[in-house]
């Protein structure tokens, strides 16, 4: 129990924090094999293993890349996770490459990339995915290139790709949503779902 208590604790500083610094990580090297996250290290090559991922360390614009496999075995999903429903209709217009660069700096986005596959139990924040991210809760980032698998909800500015959960969120979508409530600001692909919503109509069952 003590264990568990100090993990949610860390999880809350590191979010309390963020936005707060700024490090200098231009010192740390390269890792290879097995690291434990979050680390200050700019790329991983191997496995990356943890309690929450490298995002939750803050230093724009110093991002932490993983490549290979990425397991979080909390995340820091599970705080996100029930944000309104109607935050889809802001999605599009936090795209890293439409927003200046203050406020990129101001909410210290885009702090990590994950080139493989993500496993965490409650989900990541602020990612850039370009291959698998898994949880059985949630998931939030800027973009997937790949499957965003979120059992409960998923959150991304962009899919190339595929959602899959209970309720999928994105601004914009080429490709694929599958769950119970579907929504996106922009759709090129397929929603399937009990209800979905696109910028051109808002559907039951199957919308394009």
């Amino acid at each position: 129990m003590k264990i568990v208590f100090s993990i949610i604790v860390s999880i809350l500083i590191n979010i309390l924090t963020c936005g707060a610094q700024e490090v200098d990580n231009s010192h740390f090297k390269n890792k290879y094999g097995i690291a434990l996250t979050p680390t200050r290290s700019p790329n991983v090559y191997g496995i990356c293993l943890g309690p929450i991922g490298s995002e939750s360390i803050c230093g724009y614009p110093y991002f932490k890349k993983s490549h290979g496999l990425n397991i979080q075995f909390f995340g820091q999903g599970i705080l996100w996770m029930y944000s309104p429903l109607n935050s889809f209709k802001n999605l599009k217009y936090q795209d890293e490459n439409l927003a200046p660069i203050d406020t990129l700096i101001k909410y210290d986005a885009l702090r990590a990339y994950h080139n493989g596959l993500l496993i965490s139990i409650f989900g990541a924040i602020d990612t850039r995915v370009n291959g698998l991210t898994f949880s059985f809760f949630y998931g939030q980032g800027f973009r997937i290139n790949g499957l965003a698998l979120n059992l409960f909800r998923n959150q991304f500015n962009q899919v190339m790709g595929a959602e899959i959960g209970f309720i999928n969120e994105a601004g914009s979508v080429r490709g694929i949503q599958i769950g119970l409530i579907n929504k996106t600001q922009e759709l090129k692909g397929i929603q399937l779902g009990i209800w979905n919503v696109n910028d051109k109509r808002k559907l039951p069952l199957i919308n394009w």
